[in-house]
């Protein structure tokens, strides 16, 4: 919301505060997932650091550019996640499956 204040574009801030509740809960979920590793963690706030100091700097490439790659990383890692997460319900339901063969 503080990017969308300091854009002065209201169209941009009007649109943004009517839909905030489900972004910041979107947002909320998808830190959580991503700060399940250190690694990544340490990664997204080092990539927030950068768009800040670019903003702080007047310096509207380098925000576009940091935005863009922080995007970038987490709808790969987020890609990644889900992947993962799909992954093992197939293995669980496999093993599910050979258990009732067992039974039967």
């Amino acid at each position: 919301m503080v990017i969308a204040e300091a854009s002065h574009n209201v169209v941009l801030l009007h649109t943004l505060r009517s839909l905030h509740a489900v972004l910041a809960k979107s947002i909320s979920i998808n830190l959580k997932n991503l700060f399940e590793k250190k690694a990544t963690r340490n990664l997204v706030m080092e990539q927030h650091h950068n768009l800040y100091q670019a903003i702080i700097n007047g310096d509207a490439e380098g925000a576009r550019s940091a935005a863009h790659s922080h995007l970038v990383f987490v709808e790969d890692n987020l890609l990644r996640i889900c992947q993962e997460e799909t992954r093992i319900e197939r293995s669980l339901r496999r093993a599910e499956n050979r258990n009732r063969d067992n039974e039967s």
